[in-house]
């Protein structure tokens, strides 16, 4: 559930961020290219929670 409201918050975030383009020709490559990299800052995100020792308190949802 919460990743399906990541996702949503990326779409609309990626959305706001690309809208100076629409109806050009350069705003899918904007508009994936925020997708992409949005997507790889949550990965990166969740990678290190997952590494993170049970009560080490520096690496909480940073």
């Amino acid at each position: 559930m919460v990743q399906r409201k990541w996702i949503a918050y990326r779409d609309a975030q990626c959305a706001f961020a690309s809208a100076g383009t629409q109806g050009g020709s350069v705003h899918p490559y904007v508009l994936l290219t925020c997708l992409a990299e949005l997507t790889r800052m949550q990965t990166r995100m969740l990678k290190r929670q997952l590494e993170c020792v049970e009560g080490d308190l520096s690496c909480g949802g940073q």
